[in-house]
């Protein structure tokens, strides 16, 4: 397969000297057997004129875009202008998995966020000698730690939905907080048959940030996800997480949508039946929010990718924080401070059950969700103090 799709501001629009180096390009593709598909973005002359047909064929093209990249398998796709990247960067890494290219007229550009190759127009060979490496970029390990804490049949719908969706390669970290309903002789099973899977069984209930550190601890991937165990993930999840990701290494965590979260991340979802309309949801979903990334203040850890350096330099969960939350606000306020942005995945979106770690296994949520409050704003509010004794007088 040798399709390509160019995605620019249309041949007409631009300087003659400059569209002769693209067109060579565009040339030289077709004489090496790459077949093309092109995308026009449309651009009023006065930026003030967007007036309803403008904008009406702005949704007609986008919506013509979405419907390729979902359905067309492209070796590459290229753009070629700095002023594409703010509308359609993110929605393009959402639906495409192969190699993004930037080309510019000259000098060559850096853009800020992340392309597989960069150059300019005029330079042939080394566009195609990229497009003709057939050498597929080795993919990063990523570490799934999972805590359970009886729940065993949302623990294994949550390992089946897993292994049905996950791309590339992973291990998974499962640490049992001291179940007593067959979860642990389970997970005993399950490590003695799977070569991806490491087990740690703790005697008693350490908590969501003990429990989660130790898995962190003994984490070999690149990238780590904090799953819990009554979530059913959706096809292209994860995909979906690093493509945001990848694209500024300044994102440290990512995280999906949900129908069971707080703030921005809950999505009002309609009722539907998990096993049979679930994923429909999820990819009509998808399709719908595809480039929207927001950046968030924080996220809940129900489901968070986190790049492994971030841990390394931010530290791990605070295990002070026992049963009853709020660990997950903590590190997402640590990781803002050392310049770690943290992006809400709209177009991801999860199953989430919800609250299982508490009412099924006898613990008070609102007494502990209390007192993880009060530890949350006793840190916060003792460290701004501590900042502003530092501070000069009348500041």
């Amino acid at each position: 397969m040798k399709k390509i799709l160019v995605i620019s501001l249309g041949i007409e629009s631009g300087n003659n000297g400059q569209n002769s180096g693209l067109l060579s390009m565009i040339g030289a593709l077709r004489k090496n057997g790459y077949d093309m598909d092109f995308f026009s973005a449309l651009r009023p002359s006065h930026p003030e004129s967007e007036d309803d047909f403008f904008l009406k064929e702005q949704v007609m093209l986008i919506t013509e875009l979405k419907r390729d990249l979902f359905e067309k398998e492209y070796r590459a796709v290229i753009f070629t202008s700095q002023h594409l990247l703010g509308q359609y960067y993110a929605l393009v890494r959402d639906l495409h998995r192969s190699r993004l290219i930037f080309l510019s007229a000259g000098p060559r550009i850096e853009p800020e966020v992340h392309f597989d190759y960069t150059g300019v127009w005029d330079d042939t060979s080394g566009l195609l000698g990229f497009l003709g490496d057939q050498e597929q970029e080795k993919k990063r390990l990523v570490s799934i730690v999972m805590l359970t804490f009886n729940q065993l049949n949302l623990t294994k719908q949550t390992l089946e939905s897993l292994d049905r969706t996950a791309e590339g390669p992973f291990e998974l970290i499962l640490v049992d907080n001291g179940s007593t309903d067959g979860t642990r002789k389970y997970l005993q099973a399950l490590e003695k048959e799977r070569t991806d899977v490491r087990v740690i069984l703790n005697e008693k209930n350490l908590g969501f940030s003990k429990a989660n550190n130790q898995g962190i601890c003994i984490a070999s991937g690149e990238d780590i996800v904090l799953l819990n165990n009554d979530v059913v993930m959706t096809r292209g999840w994860l995909s979906g997480l690093r493509a945001c990701m990848d694209s500024d290494p300044r994102i440290g965590l990512a995280a999906p949508m949900a129908n069971v979260a707080a703030g921005v991340q809950k999505v009002f979802a309609p009722e539907y039946n998990v096993k049979n309309y679930l994923e429909k949801f999820a990819m009509a979903w998808k399709i719908q929010h595809a480039g929207e990334w927001i950046d968030a203040n924080r996220v809940n850890a129900f489901c968070i990718l986190v790049r492994k350096e971030v841990f390394e330099k931010v530290g791990f969960l605070d295990e002070e924080f026992g049963p009853g939350g709020y660990e997950d606000y903590d590190f997402c306020l640590r990781a803002r401070q050392r310049g770690y942005r943290i992006l809400l995945v709209k177009s991801v979106y999860i199953h989430h059950v919800g609250g299982q770690g508490y009412g099924p296994n006898n613990l008070n949520y609102n007494e502990l969700r209390a007192k993880n409050l009060k530890l949350l704003i006793d840190k916060w509010c003792h460290k701004a103090l501590k900042i502003m004794d530092r501070l000069p007088d009348g500041l």
